[in-house]
C-alpha cells in the first residue's frame, strides 16, 4: 500500500511538473491584446533568404513551452499568426469546441486565398481520422469528455501537396487548450517527416468572453535552391502564409465567427510589396 501511494504521489507531481500554465501575455503584447479583441488578425511571416523582399520579420521566435518545444532556429520558413475568437464557454459549449478542434473530418473544404489564381480557391480537398498505421475510420463518435492530452491521427488531400498524414496532439489545460499537428508525409525536395508543423494556443479569457488564438506553422526548406533564387522556383512566404490564414478562419468560421470568410486574404499586396508590412 505504502508503494503505490508513493507511486501515485510521484504520477502526479509529474503531471503538474509537465503542465505549464499559460497566459495570454506569453503570445501577444499588450498592443496586439488591443488589436485582436477590436477584430484584427495580426500575420508575420519569416523565410530565409526573402529573395522575395516581402518577409515581415528578419527573425521569428516561436515561444517554446512544455506542451510543444521547439528551436525556431530548426526552420527555415516560419509564419504566426495572433486572432480572438468571441466565444460564451461553459460545460456544454467547451465539449463542443474540444470535438470542433479535433475532428479531421471538419477540415474537408478549408478555402484560403490564392494569390496567383486571385481568388478564393479550396485548400483541403478532403480530411479523415485514421489509426496509428492510417487506416481510415469510418465511423469515430464524438469525445464524451476532455482529456489532459489525446493523440489522433489523420489524412488530408492538399490541392498542392497531394495526400499528408498528420499526428495531431492535443492538450487541455483548464480552459485552454493547445493542438500540435505534426507532418508525417515527407514533402519531396523540401523537407521529411516530422518538419512541417502547426502549433495552435488557445487561451481563454473569462472576461473578455473568447480565445486568443497564436498559431505557429513551421517548416523545414532543406534545398537553398527554393530559397536563393538559383533554383527553378524560388518559394514566396505568402504560399505559406495564406494557407495559415486559412485554418485560422477555418476554425473561427466552424466556431461561430461567420465573418472571418472576408478575412481569408491576410495581404493588401501593394502595401506587401513596398515593404509596408516589415518589422524591421
Amino acid at each position: 500500500m505504502k508503494k503505490t501511494a508513493i507511486f501515485i504521489s510521484l504520477l502526479f507531481a509529474a503531471i503538474f511538473a509537465f503542465a505549464e500554465e499559460l497566459s495570454v501575455d506569453m503570445f501577444m503584447t499588450a498592443d496586439q491584446i488591443e488589436r485582436v479583441k477590436a477584430g484584427e488578425i495580426i500575420t508575420r511571416m519569416y523565410i530565409k533568404y526573402d529573395q522575395h523582399k516581402e518577409a515581415t520579420d528578419l527573425d521569428l521566435p516561436v515561444p517554446s513551452t512544455s506542451y510543444a518545444p521547439v528551436n525556431y532556429k530548426d526552420y527555415q520558413m516560419i509564419t504566426d499568426e495572433k486572432a480572438f475568437l468571441p466565444y460564451e464557454l461553459n460545460d456544454e459549449t467547451k465539449l463542443t469546441f474540444y470535438n470542433t478542434i479535433s475532428d479531421a473530418n471538419k477540415l474537408t473544404g478549408m478555402q484560403y486565398y490564392s494569390r496567383r489564381a486571385d481568388e478564393v480557391k479550396t485548400l483541403v480537398i478532403n480530411a479523415y481520422p485514421t489509426t496509428k498505421r492510417w487506416m481510415k475510420i469510418k465511423d469515430q463518435q464524438p469525445m464524451t469528455e476532455i482529456q489532459p492530452h489525446i493523440t489522433g491521427y489523420f489524412r488530408q488531400k492538399d490541392n498542392k501537396f497531394g495526400l499528408m498524414s498528420f499526428q495531431a496532439d492535443l492538450y487541455n489545460e483548464r480552459n485552454n487548450f493547445v493542438m500540435v499537428n505534426t507532418c508525417k508525409t515527407p514533402i519531396p525536395f523540401v523537407c521529411y517527416s516530422d518538419e512541417y508543423k502547426t502549433i495552435t494556443y488557445f487561451i481563454y479569457d473569462e472576461n473578455a468572453k473568447g480565445f486568443y488564438i497564436y498559431t505557429a506553422f513551421l517548416l523545414v526548406i532543406r534545398s537553398d535552391s527554393f530559397l536563393n533564387g538559383k533554383g527553378i522556383m524560388t518559394l514566396n512566404p505568402t504560399t505559406f502564409s495564406n494557407r495559415l490564414r486559412a485554418t485560422t478562419t477555418h476554425i473561427g468560421i466552424l466556431l461561430g465567427a461567420k465573418d472571418w470568410a472576408d478575412k481569408r486574404n491576410p495581404w493588401d499586396y501593394s502595401k506587401l510589396r513596398s515593404g509596408g508590412y516589415r518589422n524591421y
